[in-house]
């Protein structure tokens, strides 16, 4: 009893250590398929990162593209009559020809002027002393002439200095800043930009300056004015970088307050040096989103008191928003795109078990078995290297569609193949346990029996495959035929029909054909010879179900002096629209419980379209037959290859002429 108790323990060790030894083997599969994907899923992640952050900035981008584009827009409509006034005031004869002594015509000039335009705080005409001699400014609608008494002195005033130092004709753009009266700012705040041009007498001496100063908040409003998104700031800098315009209003004007910490470098120093050094651009940092250009009165950037930066911000917030979304989104599609990963994994590695046990099994079997193991190793054979072929030749657009196929049409066959042949060996098994049991002849003609009727069913279906796999080779030949020739279409077509009619001829139905004898091709004419037979054929065989009799009729004429057209038309029971669209499909059939593999139609293409350079279209309608149209050039184009090739292409050609039909 101890000693049967411990071959027990022993075995069930045994049985342990294996299934340890399974599960270890299983892991390291496991580990060999998720390694290299997961390294690839890691870096998909990066660039489905990017590609989907680009992709949700880019009309956060576009918005402030436009927003800036828009303030620049609105800067030049409020700044592009500037200088075309000042140029006419200074061009009038009542100023040119005035005097302060008799300043009568200037005076009513610049008040029409003032009044007319309705942009100016005021307008100006200053001597050269510096003195102001007529000053005209805007009160609400009215424009006031300043009595003498009140004008002012100008000449310590910077414009009046850089106004003195213009050549003729040239026109000095102030600073934008805050008006200054009688040594004080104004208040309530007045923004004011100051435009100077001189002013020469008739006989081209100097008689002082116009001053136009214009009633910038008009254009600082409009731009405050602007609808754009919450997440959206807008900023005017001058050259400094003191701010003129911001969404805090105590910013603003801090060189006018000689208050240096208010100036956009000192908050944001970097992004400054960026803004200052380039006319436009755009760049992000820990602030969000930041696009920039410089507007500028005048082409000439060379004076820095004659330019102002627009600088437009998109919220930190907004973007990192759009940076949490975008990552969300791309850990999702990594996630979903592992967890699949992880299930196709395991069930390879489940198979490549599965199918290593059965290797194992398999090699136990008896000599039938062997053989029979071997003629199915050799179809998968030919099935691989005629897969090879097709890789090799790129001839077919989707190979995977024609593998799938492949693949779905072997699975009923080979599968009923494993399952016979793993019954065999269970009962080859059960054999052996009756064996130790004492042997009887019933069990022996049992096994026999069984082992007879299995072998029967696994060679039909091996018989199955490997006509599969010579219908796949047929389909993966894009040309039928290596020899080229001039030859007569009609004769052609004579002898096709002499050699095959007896074979495809239902007496109930009927061919009638109508050749041009005059068409000659300097064509392929295995190829197609196969495509009208292919044709003919799959019209007797499937066109006519429940119906007694019909007729086909095969056409050919010359078309143009280069193209000749071929017709096979019917009067059977017509394609449902629904399957039309696809009959050129590899491995699309309506009839596989009768044997169709769906090859015919897509093959017949092939050579029509590859081989003979033509072109193939099907039209039908239920219930009044199918017209098939084929339009060939008389001279087909020219290809070259090696003899071997064409000789194992002219063999499956031959194979091909035999066994294709094609099924509605």
């Amino acid at each position: 009893m101890f000693c049967c108790h411990g071959w027990l323990n022993g075995a069930d060790a045994n049985t342990m250590t294996t299934q340890e030894a399974s599960l270890y083997h299983l892991r390291r599969r496991l580990l060999r398929l998720i390694a290299p994907w997961s390294i690839l899923l890691l870096a998909l992640s990066f660039f489905l990162y990017d590609y989907q952050l680009n992709n949700d900035l880019s009309p956060v981008q576009d918005t402030a593209s436009r927003s800036l584009s828009s303030a620049y827009e609105t800067m030049t409509r409020n700044f592009g009559d500037l200088a075309t006034d000042i140029r006419f005031l200074a061009h009038n004869k009542a100023l040119r020809n005035a005097t302060p002594e008799n300043k009568q015509g200037a005076e009513t000039l610049l008040q029409d002027f003032s009044e007319a335009s309705g942009v100016y705080d005021q307008v100006r005409w200053l001597g050269p002393d510096g003195r102001e001699i007529v000053r005209i400014e805007m009160f609400g609608a009215q424009a006031i002439r300043i009595p003498e008494e009140q004008l002012q002195e100008k000449s310590h005033r910077y414009y009046f200095t850089s106004g003195m130092a213009l050549k003729p004709e040239e026109i000095y753009f102030s600073p934008l800043d805050l008006n200054v009266e009688q040594g004080a700012i104004q208040i309530p705040h007045n923004p004011a930009l100051r435009v100077v041009t001189t002013v020469l007498t008739p006989e081209g001496e100097h008689n002082g300056l116009v001053v136009l100063n214009y009633k910038a908040n008009l254009m600082l409003q409009a731009l405050r004015n602007m609808h754009l998104p919450a997440s959206v700031r807008l900023y005017l800098l001058n050259a400094n970088g003191y701010w003129l315009l911001s969404d805090i209003s105590k910013d603003e004007w801090g060189f006018m307050f000689k208050r240096s910490e208010l100036r956009f470098g000192v908050r944001h120093p970097e992004g400054w040096d960026r803004i200052n050094s380039t006319s436009y651009g755009s760049f992000t940092d820990d602030q969000g989103l930041w696009l920039f250009t410089t507007f500028s009165p005048t082409s000439n950037l060379s004076r820095e008191d004659q330019y102002w930066k627009l600088v437009v911000n998109v919220d930190a917030a907004a973007i990192t928003a759009i940076q949490r979304k975008a990552l969300i989104a791309t850990l999702g599609v990594i996630f979903l795109l592992f967890v699949i990963l992880l299930f196709v994994s395991i069930r390879i590695a489940r198979t490549d078990a599965v199918r290593d046990t059965l290797n194992a099994q398999l090699s136990a079997r008896s000599d039938e078995l062997e053989r029979s193991n071997a003629l199915l190793q050799e179809s998968l054979d030919k099935l691989m290297h005629t897969q090879d072929e097709l890789v090799r030749a790129e001839k077919l657009a989707s190979l995977g569609m024609m593998v799938a196929g492949v693949a779905h049409e072997l699975n009923t066959p080979i599968g009923a193949s494993l399952v016979t042949l793993s019954s065999l060996q269970r009962q080859a098994e059960e054999l052996r346990d009756a064996f130790a049991r004492g042997l009887r002849r019933s069990d022996m003609n049992d096994f026999f029996a069984r082992f007879e009727q299995g072998s029967a069913i696994i060679l039909s279906n091996l018989n199955r495959s490997a006509q599969l796999v010579h219908s796949f080779k047929q389909l993966a030949t894009d040309r039928a035929g290596a020899e080229r020739r001039v030859f007569s279409l009609k004769s052609l077509i004579d002898d096709m029909l002499l050699t095959t009619w007896l074979r495809i001829h239902k007496k109930e139905h009927q061919l009638v054909t109508d050749i041009d004898p005059g068409l000659e091709l300097d064509s392929y004419p295995g190829a197609l010879s196969q495509v009208l037979e292919n044709l003919v054929n799959n019209a007797m065989k499937h066109a006519f179900q429940d119906m007694p009799q019909g007729r086909v009729w095969l056409s050919a004429q010359r078309r143009t002096e280069q193209v000749a057209e071929i017709e096979v038309r019917d009067n059977g029971a017509g394609i449902p629209p629904e399957i039309l669209p696809k009959v050129f499909d590899p491995f699309f059939t309506t009839k596989r419980n009768q044997g169709g593999t769906g090859l015919g139609l897509h093959l017949t293409h092939q050579l029509v379209t590859n081989v003979l350079g033509g072109t193939i279209n099907i039209s039908s309608a239920i219930g009044h037959g199918c017209v098939v149209k084929i339009e060939l050039p008389l001279h087909a184009p020219a290809t070259e290859k090696p003899d071997e090739e064409k000789k194992e292409e002219e063999k499956e050609a031959d194979f091909g002429s035999r066994d294709a039909s094609i099924t509605y």
